[in-house]
């Protein structure tokens, strides 16, 4: 596949060929307690897609969440942003805040940035320790749920690592994607 420039105009918080460096989304109004950030990918939505989502490569260049265990292994990482039809003409933005999660990154065929490294927001599907491996879940697309903790391996799709602990389903937690 041969790679063509996307339709993007970049304003606002500007991807550069340096990784996504956002430390603290609140603008220090949480303390550090919300700090996220890492390395970021363009991808196309093959459906609509929340901010918070955990996804999967569902064809090149193209994300979509499922229930489905083999779409495991085809992780990508989880949904920060993106460019929504609905907002500015083409304006690409990174909008993972606290009130922005679960709210549209955008529809089939739009733009959306995908975290594969580092800490961001994801919601679970269950009650989920810190420090527990996630995947996706099998009961809500776009979720996460804890892999099981006897030998855990590539083959369960683990998208990252809990950061922070998780009470109940779909609460926000942090996530470091790392795999």
């Amino acid at each position: 596949m041969v790679w063509v420039p996307g339709p993007v105009v970049q304003s606002g918080r500007k991807p550069t060929c340096l990784g996504w460096q956002l430390t603290n989304d609140s603008q220090g109004d949480d303390g550090g307690a919300f700090a996220t950030g890492g390395l970021v990918c363009l991808a196309k939505a093959a459906a609509t897609l929340l901010i918070g989502d955990a996804v999967f490569w569902s064809a090149a260049f193209t994300v979509n969440k499922s229930t489905t265990a083999g779409d495991r292994l085809k992780r990508a990482g989880i949904v920060v942003g993106g460019v929504p039809r609905s907002l500015a003409d083409y304006v690409l933005e990174v909008l993972q805040t606290p009130l922005d999660i679960g709210e549209t990154a955008g529809v089939a065929n739009d733009i959306v940035l995908v975290c594969y490294r580092g800490i961001c927001v994801g919601v679970t599907d269950s009650a989920i320790a810190a420090g527990a491996q996630v995947t996706f879940s099998a009961t809500t697309s776009g979720r996460l749920v804890a892999s099981a903790t006897a030998a855990v391996t590539d083959a369960m799709g683990v998208v990252g690592t809990m950061v922070d602990a998780s009470a109940a389903n779909a609460d926000k937690a942090r996530v470091l994607v790392s795999y």
